[in-house]
Order: structure tokens, then C-alpha cells, then sequence
């Protein structure tokens, strides 16, 4: 096997090649047309999670306050500490300019063409030419698996982010300390600060594998490209090291059990869908994905709604070259797959327990995203070599007609077997609540084959006539190239009408008046108001009806955006003390439970589509001042919790010395902000206030500090004399100052070393100049 180093970076891409660059951003310019329209992405979280996070930060950031803390979920819980928050990576401040809907979907569509420029310049620094490398850029940014991440804006952020990380981190290790070396750290600080730090590892793993390609024994390469990697998580760690404090409070402090690491498993016969676009239909916005029954019992959908990267993948890696290059990204792809098929091989088991970080992910299907990359670098390196060879492109024109051939008879095989194919797909939509008639769904499958088969016996066309007129066979592979991934992507992409959202649904204000006075105003969503699909099944699509339906009856987070309180959440910040106590609690029901979790309203729908009903609930005080006090084990407050008769407001379960007792008084509470809470006290004893207590609250009793308690194991508490006080409740973020110094010092550092290195470069230029001047 021959040595086959990286492409020199004096190659790195020319100047007459960046007009291949313009056709890798034209499909995300189509696939924004309906933005234009008015149209935005429903799917996922970008509706449930991350538009009520972003405007809340959007408040924060308007208010001159930075966004810290979220009092809305969990009965409050760390804002700018969560992952995927990204208050400090830029492009979220399309979130100022815009409402939530509109800037995440711009967000994303704006994150495509990053994608596709960072993977088609990855690939002309392997080697690949213009046409080749853009091609291979489309078929990465406009890939099933990167377009399945419309929904969740922080995750496509890092895959669009990812291609770059890698050409910079490769860039950096062939270079001293130096320009190179500092901007290659760059992307590599984005994709921390934005927050999805798994695909910090992916970028790390891919340079690693393709850096060895290189086969030098030099040390110092590696020595340079891991310093990038840390240079970037330097300038990054005003978000890192919040992060990494508060998740060893979350409930993936001891790491994510395997189970749930590896749901979301992609199993090995949706392998299939590498080559064919959706053969088991889309599975939004109309529901009609008819596998999750015979694929993952566990899940409605998979994580990933597609894992395509064109038909065209297909025939062009067919005349990759024997080397080490292809090698390294042959493992990669292969790792991906393996990785991402989880609890169906062995290797995942392994890869979880033995290697560093890997168990505080959750998700197989994320490990796609290794294999589509090496995919996309695959076809650009193959395509190359079709470019140039004209004896490679017969054997591949040959190999492209009778992989078309196949496809085609697996399509009529599927339009026989039509009957057949129906049952299982009728099996599959009961099971995610579908409303689609099974056989439309059943004709996915001999259509997306057929589909391909065309698509492949254009491509055997065209190489067999590019024999002959070699002209054609760039422009050719292009059109094919667009048409097949627009295509793919105005399928995939969920868009709707955001109209519902515009104004405050009449739930948020039949919650307020449910709400007895002085109580947290908390409401707690029940189960019966899930899976509920509402409206007239024609009216939209639906996905807009199940959308409608979150917002109508306040699925958790949403309501945020209506300045309303949940006692529970969805996301990462979930304090792991909490589920304990929530575990303890349920085991006496969900009424005890609630009223331990301080919720004053309970919504609750009839399964019927019908408008949700708030019920008012007996509900503690949010802040009461207790007479008596006990110290208790942790252990033993938790199992208190579960007791019905517990007697919260007469004495308060503690951890550690039990405050002085006292004759109990009143507590009136007022939110200045959500960083800050000041309650208003008379008498004397333990004042408890219903808010969660963590790491980064601080106390001031008529403004001299005094030290917090956790009462319940949940809430904060302060011990007060007698009389009249005020007690306020300020947090910072922990790890947050230290975590900006050491981004400043990074940045500092990198900007000196580009200065530096650009300095010696001109002062380089005239030495040069003047020894070509001399004689010979």
C-alpha cells in the first residue's frame, strides 16, 4: 500500500476554483425560499426548547443583564451553564433581531452553506479538484443526516462547524506556532461555544485519523494540532467551564447509563438509506415513516430522519485509490456506522466504557455524522479520480448501469410485493400515531428506489458518453449532484406556519387565574396531554396540528415564552438531586409529588383534542417562615419526602447544623430578575422560599451576607431573626470568571501569534527580494 500524504497547502483552494464554491450554496438558497413565504421549521426542539431558551436570552441580553438563570423549568435551573445555550456564540443574535421561530430557522439555513464551504475546502486540501470537492460538498451539507438536524439549531451548528475544525486542526499541525497554528484553533472555539461539545470530539477524532495518513514520525505535528485543540477550548471556556461545573450537578454527573446512550440505535437494515433517499417515507411533516415498529420499538422516530448521501456516493467511490488517505476515511466512515448502529453490535458497549467522555452522550444515531463526513470526502476523492482517468470512468460507468439495474428491479420487486409491504407499513404508522393511509406510505419504498436507480443510470450515462466528450461530465455530475439534494432537502425540511405562535394561547391565562395568590405559580403539564393530535386532520399538515397542540396545552418549555413556570423541564439541565427527590416523592402520587415540587396548577387534557382544563392544587406558599427546624442525612430527607404528612411550615428538614428556632412570621416574595429575588420578611425562624437551590446563589439578609441552606434537599433557605428583614437571592454562574479570563488570555494569546507570524512574514519579504536582486 502506498503512502499518499496530504494535499501541500500552497494548493489550498486556488483562486480559479472558487467558482466551484457557488453551487454549494445554491441549495441552501432554495431550500430558504419558503422562509421568504413566511414559512418556519416546527420540527423538534427547535419549537419546544430552543426558541423559548433563545427568547429568554434575547430578554436578558435587551434587559443589559447576561441570561444565567432560568426560573421557568425545574423551578429554576442554570441558563448560560446549559449546553446548546450558546449565549456567547454570535449567530445566535439573529435571536435580538427576529422572534424565536423565524431567527432559528434562519439560523439553521444560514449554518448550511457554512457546512458546504468547510467540507468543500476539507476536500480540495485532500486533493480533490474543483467539481469533485463540490460535489462532495453537497453531499455533505445537504445530507440526510445534517438536514435530519434542522430541528435542533446547536447540533447542525457543530456539523456545519465540523469540516472547518478539521482542515484547521490539519492546517495547524504542518505549521510552527504560528498564523496557521492560532486560526486552526478557531473553529474548534466556535463549536464550544456553541455548545455541542461532541462534535469537538468528532473533529479531533477525523484530523487524528486523516493527520496519520502522512505516516511521518515526527512528533511535533501531533504536539501542534492537539495545542490547537486546546488553544480553541481556551478561548471557548467562558462557556466550557460552566458547562463542565454544572454538569456534575445534572443528571449525567456520573456519565449516561448505556441503555440510554445507545437509544436511538440506527439499525442495520436502514443502511439502505446511505444510497436511497427515504424508502420508508418522511417521517414529517405528515407522519407517514412507517419503520419505527420493526426498527427502534422505543422511539416514535429515529434521531436521524434520513442518513442519505446521494446515489451519486455511490458509483464515485468505486474508483477510490488504494492508499492511506482513503484508508483513514474508510475507517471513519466505518466507525460511524459501527457507532452509530449502538445496542445492535458490541463495539458500541466498548467504545462507552473505555473511552474518555463517550458516556456522557446520549444518542447512537449522533455517530453518523463521522460516516456522513467521510462519505462526502470519499465521493470528492473518487470523483477526482473519474475526472482525470478516462479508463477508471468506463469501469465506473459500467459499475453505475448495473448498480441502476438492481435498484430497479428491487423497485418492481417492492410494486409486486405491494400488498405485503402495506401490512408492515400499516403496522408501523399505528405506532406513530399516523393519520396517513398506509398505502401512500407503502409506495415510498419502489419509488425511492426507482428513484435511485435513475439517478445512478444517469450517472452510468453520462461517464459512458464522457469517453467521448469529456466536457460534459462536470457540468453533468453537478446537475445530477443539485437536483438530487434539492430534492432530498424540499422533503426533509419541516416547514410550517409559526401563526399559532403569534399571540399567547388562553391557556397561559386560564394557568395564571388557577394560580392561588402567593404560591410559585408553577404548573405541571399531565401526561393525558400528550400524543394528542388536534384540528381537523386537512386543515394542515401534521405536523402543524401537533405543534398546535404542544403550544395549545402548554407542553413543557413553550409557555416560557408566556412568562409562565414549569415544575419540570426538557433539556439538560436537569439537576440529578432533583429526579432523586422526584423518585422518592412519587412513590406516595403525583398530587404529593406536585405539591413537594411547589406546583400550584395542574393542566390536563381529556384525550379527545379538547381544550386543556388548569385545576387549581393545594399548594404550599413559594416563601413561608417556619418556626422550627432539624438537621437531617440527605438519605433521610428523601425518604421524608415521600411522607403525606409532613409538615413543611412547621418545621424544615436541613442539611447540616439546624438553624435557632423561632416564633415563624410571613414572607412576601418579588422577582427584581431572574438572577435576583427579593423576599420581604417579618418574625423569626427559617424563611424558605420555593426556588431551586444550586451552586451560585448567594444571600443577603438587609444586605450582609449570610450563608444558604438547602431545605427539602430542593430549596433555598436563610436563617432570620426577629423582626422585619429583606433577604435577597443573587446568583453567578459558577466557573463563569474564571472561564472568561482564561478566553481572554487564549484570544489574546492567538491574536499575538497571528501579529507575530504576519510581522515576520513582511519582514521575510525583502531579505527574499533583495537575494533575487543579486547576481548570479
Amino acid at each position: 500500500m502506498t503512502s499518499r500524504p496530504l494535499a501541500s497547502t500552497s494548493n489550498f483552494p486556488p483562486l480559479e476554483s472558487l467558482a466551484w464554491t457557488v453551487p454549494v450554496v445554491l441549495v441552501p438558497t432554495l431550500l430558504a425560499a419558503p422562509l421568504l413565504a413566511g414559512k418556519v421549521f416546527l420540527f423538534r426542539d427547535l419549537f419546544q426548547f430552543i426558541a423559548p431558551q433563545q427568547e429568554l436570552i434575547a430578554h436578558e441580553l435587551a434587559s443589559g443583564r447576561l441570561p444565567e438563570w432560568n426560573p421557568f423549568l425545574y423551578s429554576g435551573a442554570p441558563l448560560l451553564a446549559e449546553p446548546g445555550t450558546g449565549v456567547f456564540y454570535l449567530p445566535n443574535l439573529l435571536f435580538q433581531i427576529l422572534d424565536p421561530l423565524r431567527a432559528g430557522t434562519l439560523f439553521v439555513l444560514l449554518h448550511l452553506p457554512l457546512a458546504a464551504l468547510g467540507s468543500y475546502s476539507l476536500a480540495r486540501h485532500l486533493g480533490a479538484d474543483g467539481i469533485a470537492a463540490s460535489v462532495g460538498a453537497l453531499a455533505y451539507a445537504n445530507s440526510g443526516y445534517v438536514l435530519s438536524l434542522h430541528g435542533s439549531h446547536y447540533y447542525l451548528a457543530g456539523a456545519a462547524w465540523l469540516p472547518l475544525a478539521v482542515l484547521g486542526l490539519l492546517l495547524s499541525s504542518t505549521s510552527p506556532l504560528g498564523r496557521r497554528w492560532a486560526l486552526g484553533a478557531l473553529p474548534i472555539a466556535a463549536m464550544v461555544l456553541n455548545g455541542e461539545f461532541q462534535s469537538v470530539g468528532f473533529a479531533g477524532l477525523s484530523a487524528c485519523l486523516l493527520r496519520a495518513t502522512r505516516g511521518a514520525r515526527d512528533p511535533w505535528p501531533w504536539v501542534r494540532l492537539l495545542s490547537a485543540t486546546a488553544l480553541g477550548c481556551g478561548i471557548g471556556a467562558v462557556q466550557l467551564l460552566p458547562s463542565a461545573l454544572f454538569a456534575t450537578q445534572s443528571v449525567r454527573q456520573a456519565g449516561i447509563e448505556l441503555a440510554e446512550s445507545g437509544s436511538w440505535s440506527t439499525h442495520p437494515l436502514r443502511w439502505l438509506e446511505f444510497f436511497v433517499a427515504l424508502p420508508f417515507g418522511a417521517p414529517y411533516p405528515e407522519h407517514n415513516l412507517w419503520t419505527p415498529g420493526r426498527f427502534d420499538s422505543s422511539h416514535r422516530i429515529p434521531w436521524a430522519l434520513s442518513m442519505y448521501v446521494g446515489a451519486l456516493t455511490l458509483a464515485a467511490m468505486t474508483a477510490l485509490r488504494r492508499d492511506r488517505t482513503t484508508l483513514a476515511i474508510a475507517t471513519l466512515v466505518a466507525l460511524g456506522i459501527i457507532l452509530a448502529a449502538g445496542q445492535h453490535t458490541p463495539l458500541f458497549e466498548l467504545w462507552h466504557r473505555a473511552v474518555p467522555g463517550a458516556k456522557f452522550f446520549r444518542y447512537a444515531e449522533k455517530y453518523l455524522l463521522l460516516a456522513t463526513l467521510g462519505f462526502a470526502l470519499a465521493a470528492a476523492l473518487g470523483l477526482t479520480r473519474l475526472h482525470l482517468d478516462s479508463t477508471l470512468r468506463s469501469r465506473a460507468a459500467t459499475t453505475a448501469l448495473v448498480l441502476a439495474a438492481v435498484m430497479l428491479i428491487a423497485a418492481g420487486a417492492a410494486s409486486l410485493l405491494h400488498d405485503r409491504v402495506t401490512e408492515i407499513a400499516a403496522s408501523g404508522l399505528r405506532a406513530t400515531d399516523s393519520m396517513v393511509d398506509p398505502n401512500h406510505a407503502a409506495s415510498s419504498l419502489w419509488l425511492s428506489l426507482a428513484r435511485a436507480g435513475a439517478l445512478l443510470m444517469s450517472a452510468g450515462l453520462l461517464l459512458a458518453l464522457s469517453q467521448r466528450r469529456p466536457g460534459l461530465l462536470a457540468p453533468g455530475l453537478l446537475l445530477i449532484a443539485l437536483a438530487d439534494f434539492a430534492g432530498l432537502g424540499m422533503r426533509m425540511l419541516s416547514y410550517g406556519e409559526a401563526g399559532f405562535a403569534d399571540r399567547e394561547p388562553p391557556l397561559a391565562n386560564a394557568i395564571r387565574q388557577a394560580s392561588p395568590a402567593g404560591t410559585t405559580g408553577r404548573f405541571y403539564r399531565h401526561p393525558s396531554c400528550n400524543r394528542v393530535l388536534a384540528g381537523d386532520s386537512g386543515a394542515a399538515s401534521g405536523l402543524e396540528r401537533q405543534r398546535e397542540h404542544d403550544w395549545l396545552s402548554g407542553k413543557p418549555n413553550t409557555l416560557s415564552m408566556a412568562r409562565l413556570g414549569s415544575v419540570v423541564g426538557y433539556g439538560a439541565a436537569e439537576s440529578a438531586l432533583k429526579h432523586r427527590a422526584w423518585t422518592s416523592a412519587a412513590r406516595a402520587g403525583l398530587s404529593h409529588t406536585l405539591r413537594v415540587f411547589g406546583a400550584s396548577v395542574m393542566v390536563a387534557c381529556d384525550g379527545q383534542g379538547h381544550e386543556p382544563a388548569a385545576r387549581t392544587l393545594a399548594a404550599l406558599p413559594r416563601a413561608f417562615v417556619a418556626k422550627g427546624a432539624a438537621s437531617a442525612t440527605l438519605d433521610d430527607i428523601l425518604d421524608r419526602l415521600r411522607d403525606p404528612l409532613l409538615d413543611w411550615q412547621a418545621q424544615v428538614l436541613v442539611e447540616g447544623p439546624a438553624p435557632t428556632a423561632g416564633t415563624g412570621g410571613t414572607a412576601e416574595v418579588g422577582d427584581i430578575s431572574p438572577t435576583h429575588v427579593r423576599v420581604n420578611t417579618s418574625g423569626s425562624g427559617t424563611m424558605v422560599l420555593l426556588d431551586s437551590a444550586g451552586d451560585g446563589w448567594e444571600a443577603r439578609l438587609d444586605g450582609n451576607p449570610v450563608p444558604i441552606m438547602r431545605a427539602f434537599a430542593l430549596y433555598r433557605a436563610v436563617e432570620i431573626p426577629g423582626g422585619e428583614h429583606t433577604v435577597d437571592f443573587v446568583y453567578r454562574t459558577p466557573g463563569l470568571a474564571i472561564g472568561a479570563l482564561v478566553s481572554l488570555l487564549s484570544t489574546l494569546t492567538a491574536g499575538l501569534l497571528i501579529v507575530l507570524a504576519r510581522r515576520q512574514a513582511n519582514s521575510r519579504e525583502p531579505h527574499q527580494a533583495a537575494g533575487a536582486s543579486l547576481p548570479g
